[in-house]
């Protein structure tokens, strides 16, 4: 970032020749530079000009710059000027009134169509948009910026504007003062070139171009946003797989710790279970936006930024995600099940594992859009144990008071564990589904422990028949997707100020604002014409000009 800043001309050349030499050697390079000299402007394979609004003005080798902004946009640099400080003048600053006004119409377009129809003619100046600069001749509503000298070289023009937008007339500037070397003047009226050429209509093109350029469409912004996020994460590919090796690690850990557990500690594998995946990924999901916040509002800025959508943002992230949270919990399961031996059977354990994962980095997400980097890893820990407490599994939903309940079914962890236990269960012979009253343990009845677990429906039948895994599966990613919608609004109402956009609570303010006014106007303009109607115009009678009677026909109005 400005590497050249403070630095005298030549150690500045200096500097800029060894990024050079680092991009040849295969390094990448992009630096900012504010008035580069010509040779240091010319050192540089690549510029990006931005025009007001962080618009796109010109991209490509700096060659090409000086055919782009003569051929496009219709003005020369002067010979006394810098090519690079000419350009940082007409990017910066502020527009004419006059090129306000005319940055309203749709000149661009039609111009560029009319230059071209004049250059196939061979530069005649036959048509209102024309000026032959040889003769000096003035034509009517002549667009500025878009007439040809007698050899056939753009040549400026200017329009004078009424108060009404009318156009009065147009006026060639003179070729007996070339200052391009082929007759044709940088600046309208036959202006030195020390004019400010920020007070000439070529600023309006210019920021007519960038207005032109329409932004790509959502999905399109989301193919690219997701392709970008997938190359991030390639980058930072190796950490990735250490975070692979470390959840293989968990999950082998929890396997030897609970090697072939018995159905009475069913439950409490799954609550570790639930607690080592839910932690996991809960952390690791802070980090997508806690990281990448200013690269959001750099993007999304309406005022100052890229100015792209915020949804499309932040679904990319999201899509790019799923392929990191599903080999972490693949990786789980596929260390903790050769240990453990559960009964349930390795695709549904998976496909539990990712569904609990997609919904615990729906939580990550959420601590990561209200909190910073550091305080968002300590949030989504406390997030990840408070769920897995409220699971079930000790207390059971039973043993909780009424109002913390309502926490224990917004619980990812609960449905989770639920799913498991009832895999485990189903997979048990007919002998362990009888009622308590059986066996000498009630503990040993599978219909005890689910309804000791709150688990019991009054259709038995439906855990046997899969309904209730799925039932679970499901809830596991309705969780998810509410959380990453509520982690969505809480990343653009923190960031409104910087998106220069309004937050969701200003907004519904306005709105409430702007009905309760347009309710309070209305029954005034009521009470206005109920007591109107009341009102009878008088009018004159025979009697003369001051008999005065009141009609009922004719109201006042």
């Amino acid at each position: 970032d400005e590497p050249t800043s403070g630095l005298d001309s030549a150690t500045s050349l200096d500097v800029v020749r060894v990024l050079r030499a680092l991009a040849r050697k295969g390094a990448t390079v992009a630096c900012v530079v504010h008035q580069p000299a010509l040779q240091l402007y010319e050192q540089f394979t690549d510029v990006l000009l931005l025009a007001p609004g962080g618009r796109t003005a010109y991209l490509g080798p700096p060659t090409g710059a000086r055919a782009h902004f003569e051929d496009r946009l219709g003005f020369r640099c002067p010979r006394d000027w810098s090519p690079p400080d000419f350009y940082m003048q007409l990017l910066v600053g502020k527009p004419h009134a006059m090129a306000q006004e005319w940055a309203q119409r749709p000149i661009p377009r039609s111009a560029r169509r009319r230059r071209a129809q004049q250059r196939h003619a061979g530069g005649a100046s036959n048509d209102g948009g024309v000026a032959d600069g040889s003769a000096g001749a003035a034509a009517a509503a002549a667009p500025p910026f878009h007439a040809t000298s007698s050899s056939g070289a753009p040549a400026v023009t200017t329009t004078t504007t009424t108060t009404n937008g009318a156009v009065a007339g147009a006026q060639p500037s003179s070729s007996s003062s070339p200052v391009g070397g082929d007759g044709a003047q940088p600046f309208p009226n036959g202006a030195a070139s020390t004019t400010d050429p920020l007070d000439t209509d070529a600023k309006a093109l210019l920021e007519l171009a960038a207005r032109e350029r329409e932004p790509p469409t959502w999905a399109t912004q989301l193919y690219l946003q997701t392709a970008r996020a997938l190359l991030r994460q390639r980058r930072i590919a190796a950490s990735i797989a250490g975070d692979i090796v470390v959840q293989t690690c968990v999950g082998g850990g929890v396997g030897l710790l609970y090697a072939d557990y018995a159905f009475k500690n069913a439950q409490l594998v799954n609550f570790m279970v639930s607690i080592s995946i839910g932690m996991t990924i809960a952390l690791t999901a802070t980090s997508t936006f806690a990281k990448n916040r200013d690269v959001f509002i750099r993007e999304c800025c309406q005022a100052a930024g890229g100015g792209l959508s915020t949804s499309a943002y932040f679904v990319a992230n999201n899509l790019a995600d799923l392929p990191r949270f599903a080999a972490l919990a693949t990786a789980f399961c596929f260390a903790f099940l050769p240990l453990a031996h559960p009964r349930t059977e390795l695709g549904t354990y998976v496909l539990a594992a990712c569904a609990d994962a997609f919904a615990a980095s729906g939580f990550g997400y959420i601590c990561g859009c209200v909190f910073d980097e550091q305080t968002a890893l300590l949030g989504a820990l406390c997030m990840a144990l408070l769920f897995a407490l409220f699971s079930g599994v000790h207390p059971t939903i039973l043993q909780m008071p009424l109002p913390l309940r309502v926490v224990h079914y917004s619980s990812h962890s609960r449905y989770f564990v639920e799913v498991l236990f009832v895999e485990e269960v189903a997979k048990m012979s007919e002998a362990f589904r009888m009622p308590p009253s059986f066996y000498s343990s009630s503990s040993d009845s599978v219909l005890a422990q689910l309804l000791a677990y709150g688990y019991f429906v009054s259709d038995v039948t439906a855990y046997w028949s899969g309904f209730i895994k799925w039932l679970d599966l499901a809830t596991l990613v309705a969780i998810g997707l509410a959380a990453r919608v509520s982690a969505y609004f809480i990343l653009v109402n923190l960031s409104a100020a910087a998106l220069g956009m309004d937050s969701t609570p200003t907004f519904v303010r306005r709105c409430v604002g702007r009905a309760a006014t347009a309710l309070w106007r209305a029954a005034r303009r009521a009470r206005r014409g109920s007591a109107r109607g009341g009102l009878y115009a008088a009018h004159g009678s025979a009697g003369g000009p001051d008999d005065w009677r009141f009609s009922a026909a004719q109201p006042l109005v």
